[in-house]
């Protein structure tokens, strides 16, 4: 699934695609890992947005009907357990990191678990701290045909966009009261230069309207801070295996290391 969602097969046109050699090896070696601004990575993008992760069970005795379009399916959503280790280290954390990786495949999967997102909504006094990437994937932009002149246009998440698919992973609705954007993610780092857009009007905007919705009195606790951290070329990282090109920008590892330490240090927890 991950292959497939995150690094698909270029599109390539009709009379080249004819021509692909079918095998195994081969079929492996023309992964795209090009940036999205080269024509191969254009092609490769999806049609449509992702907008949220689930676990699905397949039980042939269990159907249910989807809806019009795509009839009765045989699969339904279900909630793993996560390995209780990882329900102990949250409850024992001075800092909760989200993050860096595909959002959709590396980030989301282990925080639609059972439970996850009731223990980081329990760590209150801990700062958790999503990490935006430098630059979209093929999981944070996809491409759309611009209805007058038919070409394709590419569409990207921005920050806000980022929060809200992690606070619909965390909440499972369980609690009586919807949770605050802010019992999820307190803070938002950002590698200098990155690409991903971060509109802070419109992220408080997202904020304001949970606490709303949740009947919360507003406070300063509702608003989620927002830091940059030095960042360096993905040139002089790994991070080129992801599609880092020269103008893209990776944290700087000694950067963000000290920047999640005096985070926690402000909070009396190191």
């Amino acid at each position: 699934g991950q292959y497939q969602i995150s690094h698909p097969h270029p599109r390539l046109p009709p009379a080249e695609e004819n021509q692909r050699d079918r095998s195994d090896s081969a079929r492996h070696k023309e992964v795209t890992k090009s940036s999205i601004h080269s024509q191969a990575g254009l092609r490769s993008l999806h049609h449509s947005q992702i907008y949220r992760v689930a676990y699905l069970l397949r039980d042939p005795t269990w159907q249910r009907k989807q809806n019009a379009s795509f009839g009765w399916s045989d699969r339904h959503e279900i909630y793993p357990a996560p390995n209780p280790l990882l329900l102990d280290a949250l409850s024992n954390a001075n800092c909760i990191v989200f993050g860096c990786g595909s959002l959709f495949t590396s980030v989301l999967p282990s925080l639609v678990l059972d439970g996850v997102g009731e223990a980081v909504a329990r760590a209150r006094s801990v700062p958790k701290v999503l990490l935006l990437n430098g630059w979209h994937d093929r999981e944070t932009c996809w491409s759309e045909t611009d209805t007058r002149s038919g070409e394709l246009v590419v569409k990207r998440m921005d920050a806000t966009d980022f929060v809200k698919a992690i606070v619909d992973a965390l909440d499972q609705g369980n609690g009586r009261q919807i949770p605050l954007v802010t019992d999820y993610i307190t803070h938002i780092f950002f590698p200098s230069g990155t690409e991903i857009d971060i509109d802070e009007s419109s992220l408080a905007e997202y904020c304001k309207s949970r606490l709303q919705e949740g009947g919360h009195m507003p406070s300063s606790q509702s608003r989620i801070a927002i830091q940059s951290v030095e960042s360096i070329s993905a040139n002089n990282s790994e991070g080129q295996r992801s599609g880092g090109q020269g103008h893209n920008r990776v944290y700087d590892p000694r950067a963000l290391v000290d920047s999640l330490l005096d985070l926690a240090s402000r909070n009396g927890l190191v």
